[in-house]
């Protein structure tokens, strides 16, 4: 968990239907996000980004809203 501005981003991983998204702080106020979409017969579609923390803060509250459970 890193505090920022009196808001938080918790480390882990988030899920929802399918879609995974792990948030992993690194140095200089920034987390990389890496989102995975199962695709049924399809497989896996997984793609990774690095964004200032109030972007990475602000994406997680967003998954939170559309009731995205954190499962680690």
């Amino acid at each position: 968990m890193t505090l920022y501005n009196h808001e938080l981003v918790y480390t882990g991983t988030w899920e929802n239907e399918g879609h995974t998204v792990t948030f992993t702080p690194i140095k200089n106020n920034s987390i990389i996000i890496s989102e995975s979409i199962h695709i049924p017969f399809k497989g896996v579609n997984s793609f990774s980004r690095t964004v200032p923390l109030e972007e990475g803060i602000k994406k997680q509250d967003q998954l939170i809203e559309w009731q995205y459970r954190k499962i680690s």
